[in-house]
């Protein structure tokens, strides 16, 4: 969390001046695919605080008068079989990557409690690293577009290398 926290508050400064209008090209696709791969590790995130706020919820069923109550037990996704809650004092619950703790259901809702506010943490982090690589984006776009603006002195002239305009010769 500490690398997010430092991206966070210290965004990466960026020297646009001497760079070519390919290498800024270059650029914004690498700053376009660090957006693309942080919005979707943010929806992971969002996932999975929804998964844990949704199991701390169905810890309510546990509750000291559900002794003897008739419950569907998972065996996968998609079999259950019947069940009866003999006992709640203890429960096995998972905590990620189908590992399994025996505790209180008091404690497997602080658990999940603390999970959903960590995950809620760098969900507030990535944003704040998304809308500075956005920023960083606008920038270079910005300085893609004066390479390929007409100058006022030049007319209708365009300011781009003239590499970059020579169409390539077809092959016969």
């Amino acid at each position: 969390m500490e690398l997010l926290e430092k991206a966070a508050a210290n965004p990466e400064k960026l020297n646009l001046e001497g760079m070519s209008y390919d290498e800024l090209t270059e650029l914004k696709k690498n700053i376009d695919g660090e957006i693309n791969f942080l919005s979707n590790s943010f929806d992971q995130l969002r996932l999975a605080a929804t998964k844990f706020s949704a199991a701390k919820e169905k810890l309510e069923v546990f509750a000291p008068e559900a002794n003897d109550k008739e419950i569907l037990v998972p065996l996968t996704t998609s079999v259950f079989i019947p069940g009866t809650l003999k006992s709640v004092d203890k429960i096995m619950f998972e905590v990620g990557a189908s590992y399994y703790v025996e505790d209180t259901v008091p404690q497997a809702k602080e658990f999940y409690g603390r999970k959903v506010e960590g995950i809620k943490k760098n969900m507030v982090l990535i944003s704040k690293i998304i809308e500075n690589k956005s920023k960083q984006q606008q920038e270079v776009m910005l300085t893609c577009l004066l390479y390929t603006s007409p100058s006022p002195r030049d007319g209708l002239l365009s300011r781009m290398p003239s590499s970059a305009c020579k169409k390539k010769k077809k092959k016969k």
